[in-house]
C-alpha cells in the first residue's frame, strides 16, 4: 500500500511542483527584462540592446509577445541570444 501511495504522490504533487517552478521562472525573466526596458527606455528614439543566455532565453522569447511588454516595447530578436528593444509609439 506504501507503494502506491508514494507512486501518486510523486506523479501528481511533484509535477505540479515543477510547473509552479516553472511559471515562476518565467514570471522572473518576464519582470526582468519589463524593469530593464522601463529602466532604460524613455524617449522615442532610444534603444536597447540586451542578451539572454542560458534557461532564460527560452522563456524570454516566449514572454516578449505577452502583455505589458508587448503594448509598451518592440522587441525583436536580432541574433540567437540579441534581443532589440524600442518603445512602442503611440499614435492619437
Amino acid at each position: 500500500m506504501g507503494e502506491i501511495s508514494e507512486y501518486l504522490k510523486e506523479k501528481y504533487f511533484r509535477s505540479h511542483n515543477s510547473e509552479t517552478k516553472e511559471h515562476m521562472y518565467k514570471q522572473k525573466v518576464k519582470n526582468a527584462i519589463l524593469n530593464i526596458c522601463d529602466d532604460n527606455l524613455e524617449d522615442e528614439g532610444d534603444e536597447l540592446i540586451f542578451e539572454v543566455v542560458g534557461k532564460d532565453l527560452t522563456y524570454a522569447v516566449s514572454v516578449i509577445n505577452e502583455e505589458p511588454i508587448y503594448s509598451k516595447y518592440i522587441i525583436t530578436q536580432t541574433s540567437d541570444t540579441l534581443f532589440s528593444a524600442k518603445l512602442r509609439s503611440i499614435e492619437l
